[in-house]
């Protein structure tokens, strides 16, 4: 292999080189380095000068630093700003966005302190597949004065959901949140808004089924609470208490009253998300006489579900029909059995009664 000598246009040696790679300038990769480093640089462009917002040291930042807004030297001195002159302090006077967040955070939400080398603020947040529910609670964290951001976190398997997550830090918030109790989080309720604690909680915790508009939660001081004031706004209320082996008690709390009652909630709270309107399907009514009730109640050959269809009315208003007209019931020697062969007959005031 023939071999060429050069003269490395840094340091002044003599190397020899392969013919192959003749195109060499310097004789290492140091002397490469050195050659190419700083203005040399074929891409080099001038750095600014700024000054620490903290500490007033000077700072030398490339333009992708300065475009990126650096404030500070060191993480350090970002903190120590952070405690002093920039701490984020919320706005505790506006009571009816801290009834809606106290709700919330009750449910879903979360206040925890992040673990880190520098010490790092309480994070106020909420995750949730729900991008309304999100936006609702981001829009209250702003106006108490705190910064929220908004994140999409996509899933990799199709099957899971996208998930919508806000967040805010506020070690001001997150030390006064920690400090409450139920007593404490009940006088901010009653001075602020009812009704924004309720929809706050119900659009983390609630359900709007089948069976109506339901509240769990496994704290029972809280859903006791959260019960106080549903009554309080003029909904009646069953409780009820789920026991588990090795998981806490859950509670369930219900609202009574069918699809009116539920209809009515959903109008007075206005909740974000879980606001569907429920049909109400009109009751059929018995439009029938006295003396045409008594005639088909009286016959022993028919049941009570054949006489409801005659009356096209359901069972439970034949029977609200026969208190208004205070018709005496019949006893059960006048029930049918149906599907059953029949063995003998037995006879009631005169008139024979098939029986089993």
């Amino acid at each position: 292999m023939t071999k060429v000598e050069k003269i490395c246009e840094y340091c002044g040696n003599t190397f020899s080189i392969p013919k192959y790679r003749s195109f060499e300038k310097y004789c290492s990769k140091k002397c490469r380095y050195k050659a190419q480093s700083g203005e040399k640089h074929w891409k080099w462009k001038e750095k600014t000068i700024r000054y620490c917002k903290q500490c007033g040291k000077k700072m030398l930042l490339a333009p992708w630093e300065v475009k990126r807004g650096r404030k500070f030297c060191s993480r350090t001195c970002h903190y120590e700003y952070r405690k002093g002159k920039g701490t984020i302090i919320p706005d505790f006077t506006k009571k009816k966005y801290l009834s809606y967040i106290l709700g919330v955070l009750l449910g879903d939400g979360y206040v925890t302190k992040s673990c880190r080398k520098y010490p790092s603020d309480y994070t106020i947040g909420l995750t949730c597949c729900e991008r309304d529910f999100t936006l609702s609670f981001m829009q209250a964290l702003k106006e108490i004065n705190l910064h929220p951001n908004l994140q999409l976190i996509k899933r990799k398997k199709p099957k899971h959901r996208n998930v919508w997550r806000t967040h805010a830090y506020s070690n001001e918030f997150g030390n006064w949140y920690k400090s409450l109790s139920i007593v404490d989080i009940e006088k901010i309720v009653m001075e602020g808004d009812l009704k924004e604690f309720i929809r706050g909680f119900y659009e983390s915790e609630g359900t709007n089924a089948k069976n109506g508009i339901q509240f769990s939660n496994t704290n029972y001081e809280i859903i006791s609470f959260v019960k106080k004031i549903i009554e309080e706004e003029g909904f009646k209320t069953s409780f009820h208490e789920r026991k588990k082996e090795k998981e806490a008690n859950e509670y369930t709390l219900r609202i009574l009253g069918g699809a009116n009652e539920c209809n009515r909630f959903i109008s007075k709270i206005k909740p974000v998300i879980k606001n569907e309107i429920r049909k109400i399907t009109p009751i059929k009514v018995c439009n029938f006489s006295k003396e045409e009730i008594e005639n088909l109640y009286f016959n022993p050959e028919l049941t009570i579900s054949e006489i409801s269809k005659r009356l096209y009315c359901s069972e439970t208003i034949f029977y609200k029909y026969l208190n208004k007209f205070a018709i005496p019931l019949r006893g059960h020697k006048f029930y049918k059995y149906v599907g059953k062969k029949n063995v003998g007959k037995k006879t009631f005031k005169g008139v024979a009664i098939n029986s089993c």
